[in-house]
């Protein structure tokens, strides 16, 4: 190989590292950053319920069975829960 072409070479495994080295530190703070919180983001099976009973709407994890949220039913809701009987 030519001394030119070893610089292309070295250039280019400079940058693929550089772009490595990037990747694995944006991953390393994300991580902290999670650790720090305590807490973190993430999508998890939920189901809307309606509590005809109540004329509420609750949305449920389905991973823990846990009510997460509550609201009124529209009067839609409560027309369309009529029907269903």
């Amino acid at each position: 190989m030519d001394l030119i072409k070893l610089e292309e070479k070295k250039t280019e495994e400079v940058r693929t590292l550089g772009e490595e080295v990037k990747e694995k530190r944006g991953a390393i703070y994300e991580e902290t950053r999670i650790l720090i919180a305590r807490k973190e983001r993430r999508e998890v099976p939920c189901q809307k319920r309606e509590n005809l009973e109540a004329m509420t709407v609750e949305t449920w994890r389905l991973d823990t069975n846990e009510m997460i949220h509550t609201r009124a039913m529209t009067d839609d809701e409560r027309q369309h829960g009529l029907f269903d009987k």
